[in-house]
């Protein structure tokens, strides 16, 4: 029974077949077959006519870890190549885009570093691609009660005159998740502002340890353009300060409490939800979370 153009059902008895016919299946020449009463909807999507979307992608990773005799904890080094293909014209025509990078992590003591460098190359749509990922952090631990760190980020960009020559320099992380950077508000998230510009994340970290039972974490973070799209272009985007309050209550009840404020630049506040449009100088965001959490023991 046809509904409309895309949807139709069927009752009655019919063979259920899927897969290698294991679970769900047809005995066909045998007593007892696989016909089954059943009711069935079913949908006939349209035609995909997004000829930008993802198309195909190979990955090698490579990791390594060892230990130190001088050092405290295991050394981490990793290798990842990836190659993404898309289809940008109706006739078939594909473009390649190549990533490949490593990232390490090295425990020294009471100081521990964080790195990792990011390189693709190829051509996405029309657009031959030439763009960078840095990254650099350090920590340090006083003592038993307190940690320090400092890091950077940069997020390769695109001038105008790239894009006149059909070139991007705008690192895209196509696959992966930048909850965990660049702030918790998550103002420039992947395939936002620095799909353009880029971005630089200038941060700091400070981590209290206040007593037995709880904590206080406390990242400041500077961001600014990696480039600036046209000469005179301010780069400055904004200041965020994330501060995080954990607390146990008890054996199973832990309390969190979050704050964020962020101070962001007229020129970008349009592109960010929770922004007055109509404030000439800038405009402040701010977020507060309280969590409560309980264990279920059995």
């Amino acid at each position: 029974m046809r509904l409309n153009e895309g949807w139709s059902a069927k009752v009655g008895r019919a063979v259920l077949s899927y897969n290698q016919q294991l679970l769900l299946g047809n005995a066909e020449g045998v007593k007892f077959t696989g016909g089954q009463p059943s009711g069935m909807p079913q949908y006939a999507a349209p035609p995909e006519d997004n000829i930008l979307n993802y198309k195909t992608m190979q990955f090698i990773g490579l990791n390594k870890t060892w230990a130190s005799d001088n050092w405290s904890g295991n050394n981490v080094l990793s290798f990842l190549f990836t190659n993404s293909g898309y289809q940008y014209t109706a006739g078939g025509a594909a473009s390649n885009m190549q990533t490949t990078g490593i990232h390490g992590w090295f425990p020294m003591g009471d100081l521990t570093m964080e790195a990792s460098a990011y390189y693709q190359f190829g051509a996405y749509y029309t657009m031959q691609v030439q763009a960078y990922q840095l990254h650099l952090k350090a920590e340090y631990l006083i003592n038993d009660d307190a940690l320090v760190g400092a890091g950077v980020e940069m997020i390769g960009g695109s001038k105008a005159e790239d894009y006149a020559q059909y070139t991007t320099r705008s690192f895209i992380a196509q696959y992966g998740t930048n909850q965990r950077f660049n702030g918790f508000m998550e103002s420039f998230y992947v395939g936002s502002l620095y799909a353009y510009t880029g971005l630089n994340d200038y941060f700091g970290k400070l981590h209290l340890q206040l007593t037995n039972d709880s904590g206080l974490l406390l990242m400041p973070h500077v961001f600014t353009k990696n480039v600036a799209y046209t000469t005179g272009d301010p780069r400055y985007l904004g200041t965020e300060i994330d501060c995080i309050y954990n607390c146990n209550l008890s054996e199973d009840v832990t309390l969190t409490w979050d704050t964020h404020i962020c101070y962001l630049q007229r020129r970008i506040r349009r592109a960010l939800q929770g922004c007055r449009t109509e404030l000439m100088q800038g405009c402040t965001c701010a977020r507060v979370y309280l969590f409560v959490r309980k264990t279920l023991r059995k």
